[in-house]
């Protein structure tokens, strides 16, 4: 049996991208990751969001007390990138 090393991207690849984003696990995959790690938090109207904590960065409250209506207006920030939450 051969033995191969499979590279899971944690959040995405997130070097150049935003974490838990479109963006991220598109590259991720470019680059050959096997898999991705992600989170998966249901807004309160049930919309499934990834993102790593209970909060969205520049939010107060915790993804599951909010309407996808608040959190689709936010967009993330770095590295003179920006992006999207990502919806799963």
């Amino acid at each position: 049996m051969k033995n191969e090393i499979k590279f899971i991207a944690h959040r995405g690849y997130h070097e150049y991208y935003i974490e838990n984003t479109y963006d991220a696990f598109i590259e991720a995959g470019k680059r050959n990751n096997y898999a991705i790690e992600t989170d998966i938090y249901l807004t309160k109207d049930n919309v499934m969001i990834c993102n790593h904590n209970n909060k969205i960065d520049g939010m107060d409250k915790n993804i599951v007390d909010c309407y996808y209506q608040e959190i689709e207006k936010i967009e993330l920030h770095k590295n003179n990138v920006t992006s999207k939450v990502c919806l799963f």
